[in-house]
């Protein structure tokens, strides 16, 4: 079994950050590290995370964005993690009580391994909790090409939110494009590469969270604007 860094970007939302801080004293397994990556925030999300005292190892980087800088954010709390494997969090994203035990019997080398996103709702988010059902046709833990998997699940929708590489492999695959500020292309982009690159891609559904869509508002970013520059960001799929 390795060990694990979970790395989860923040912007103003320091009383939800908190939440999931506090959720994940409820692990089954309490040997892992986070590493709190804000991106840019000006709540005082810094000062509150000076005052906690968990029973986990916690670090935090401050990116100073001005702007949506998601994949610096990112780029910066994978590059500060101290584990060999490191899954990547949004704050509005509660774990299972079983997500770290799960991560960490499951990185290895060359494999993108996903936990499902739940939504907290699947009433007020029907689509997500339909990708999620279409994800959960993946065999469990059994690694495939990402072209295989298209041909043989083809409505298996890719998400990073709650994917987890090891370090070396993040670091090797160039990490997230910074150059990108489309919200909704960074993970089009990166799961574009990781197919060139011919990483493999594997389920693990015990590594489950429970997105709380009804959070509205991160990156600056509401739900209609967010909807909108997600669409543009399929339509420029093709063209990676």
């Amino acid at each position: 079994m390795t060990t694990l860094s979970i790395v989860i970007t923040t912007y103003n939302r320091a009383g939800v950050l908190k939440e999931l801080l506090d959720s994940l004293e409820t692990q089954t397994d309490l040997d892992f590290q986070v590493v709190v990556a804000i991106d840019g925030s000006t709540d005082g999300t810094g000062d509150m995370l000076a005052g906690l005292s968990p029973t986990y190892d916690l670090k935090w980087v401050d990116t100073k964005c001005a702007d949506y800088g998601l994949a610096v954010a990112r780029n910066q709390g994978i590059l500060a993690a101290d584990r060999r494997a490191v899954v990547v969090l949004d704050d509005d994203s509660f774990p299972d009580p079983g997500f770290v035990a799960a991560h960490k019997s499951s990185a290895r080398k060359g494999v993108i391994t996903a936990g499902p996103r739940h939504p907290a709702d699947a009433k007020t988010d029907p689509r997500l909790a339909w990708k999620m059902q279409e994800l959960l046709r993946l065999p469990p833990l059994t690694p495939k090409s990402i072209p295989e998997m298209h041909r043989d699940w083809p409505n298996v929708y890719l998400l990073e939110n709650n994917i987890c590489l090891l370090r070396e492999d993040w670091i090797g695959m160039g990490l997230f494009s910074e150059r990108l500020k489309l919200y909704g292309f960074i993970g089009q982009e990166f799961f574009a590469r990781a197919e060139f690159l011919e990483m493999q891609f594997q389920l693990n559904a015990d590594a489950a969270i429970r997105h709380h869509g009804e959070l509205a508002g991160d990156n600056g970013l509401h739900t209609a604007k967010k909807i909108k520059q997600t669409r543009r960001a399929e339509l420029l799929r093709p063209t990676l």
